[in-house]
Parts: structure tokens; sequence; C-alpha cells
């Protein structure tokens, strides 16, 4: 059986398979396949084709829902901080929120 009739591919790679936007799914996944740990990030393009006020507003949203998950599954995922690179100030004050002031 190829990965073809593997029912977690049958849609949309990106948001239809439940493995890549449910947590628990995505767990037994990895812990299926015998990996420990997996880095999540957010995928191209990111929020750089956004004007960078809404490029600041998502990347915050995304890392939010990043610590979330770090709280909630940390043993297995660590994630990968999203900024908004189309402003490099607002990238420098949230990598640091994301580095320091996330819970």
């Amino acid at each position: 059986m190829g990965w073809e009739s593997d029912p977690q591919f049958s849609c949309d790679y990106n948001i239809a398979v439940p493995g890549h936007r449910l947590m628990d799914v995505r767990e037994t996944i990895i812990k299926k396949a015998g990996v420990d740990k997996q880095i999540i990030s957010l995928t191209c393009p990111g929020t750089i084709l956004e004007i960078p006020k809404r490029a600041v507003e998502l990347s915050r949203l995304v890392n939010d829902s990043f610590a979330k998950i770090q709280k909630e599954h940390g043993d297995h995922f660590v994630p990968l901080a999203t900024l908004p690179l189309n402003d490099p100030q607002a990238s420098v004050v949230e990598l640091e929120r994301a580095i320091r002031g996330l819970d």
C-alpha cells in the first residue's frame, strides 16, 4: 500500500489531511512511525505576502497557537516561530515574544 491509497493523503495536503491540523492525529502518526519529536512551522509563503500590519497580526496568531500546542503536546512537538519578515522591527519584537513571552 503506497501513500496514494493512505486515507490521510486523500485530499488537499495542507488543510484537509487531519494529521496536518489535528495534533492528536499527528501525534498518533509520528508515534507509529517511531518519531519522538517533530518540529512544526507555518509553511511557505508564511505571512510575508500580507501587508506588514496584517503580517504582524497573523504571526502573533500563529505563535499563540504554537504555544498552545507546545503546552498540550510539548513532549512530541517543538514549534518554530513565525515572524512578519516584511516588518524587520516587528520581527524582532515577535521573536522576543515567542522566546520569552508565550506560555
